[in-house]
């Protein structure tokens, strides 16, 4: 009797969508692709990208989840300012560890500055906090902190995506956009539990732009969520101007 010796067909492998990008990112870093400068050129910005995707992600949720009044009692912005401070300092210190330490390279100057802005940025914030407990003040208006908090972030990210961009075009792993990841996380979890406060009718309110008090006579709309109820406001001191 003769047996024939059939081969089984060779069925394709199902793959996502991204699952090439990071099967080439892999080879990269473990030596299965050339070295060749044009192929790590050529593919390292996405790379790049998707190694700093989960900071995208966390950045976005804290935008679409944190809607702060934008009225903060001094404790508040204070622990506001303080997770971003946080944040700012470790991420800053391990990414600049990493290009000038591990990779030999120098830090690029427009991310950098970007990041180390922000510590002249949050000034307002501080002293106004810092007077309003002096002078028994509850509550401060900081409409900008949110802005401060996420451009904070995405300048963290930033920097994180140049160290990024070095380790796919030297093969090598550091430690820098771990931690900015972890920071940016931490921050995450310290803004969206504060939502501000609602300011009394009649209750002297410091601003943290001018430092200027001002009493609050129509407070209201103060208790709608974020955006809208700025909105309100400005609308209504439109009205009052053309009177």
């Amino acid at each position: 009797m003769t047996y024939l010796n059939r081969r089984r067909p060779v069925r394709p492998v199902q793959r996502n969508a991204l699952g090439g990008v990071f099967d080439v990112f892999e080879q990269l870093f473990t030596g299965q692709l050339p070295g060749d400068s044009e192929i790590k050129n050529a593919f390292c910005p996405q790379g790049a990208d998707a190694f700093v995707a989960q900071m995208d992600a966390t950045i976005a949720d804290t935008d679409r989840r944190w809607n702060p009044t934008g009225f903060y009692t001094p404790d508040q912005i204070a622990t506001i300012v303080n997770a971003g401070l946080s944040f700012i300092g470790p991420t800053t210190e391990a990414l600049e560890n990493d290009l000038r330490g591990v990779f030999g390279v120098d830090v690029p100057q427009p991310a950098y500055d970007n990041l180390q802005r922000k510590l002249i940025e949050v000034q307002p914030f501080i002293r106004a906090a810092n007077e309003a407990r002096t002078k028994g003040i509850r509550v401060v208006n900081a409409p900008g902190m949110k802005a401060w908090i996420m451009d904070t972030m995405k300048a963290g990210r930033q920097l994180a995506r140049e160290v990024a961009l070095e380790q796919c075009r030297r093969s090598t792993l550091a430690n820098g956009t771990r931690v900015a990841e972890v920071g940016i996380r931490a921050l995450h979890d310290v803004v969206i539990a504060i939502v501000g406060v609602v300011a009394a009718a009649g209750e002297t309110v410091l601003d943290a732009a001018t430092g200027i008090f001002a009493l609050l006579k129509h407070a209201k709309w103060i208790a709608l969520a974020g955006g809208a109820g700025y909105l309100l406001y400005k609308a209504k001191q439109r009205r009052d101007r053309s009177a």
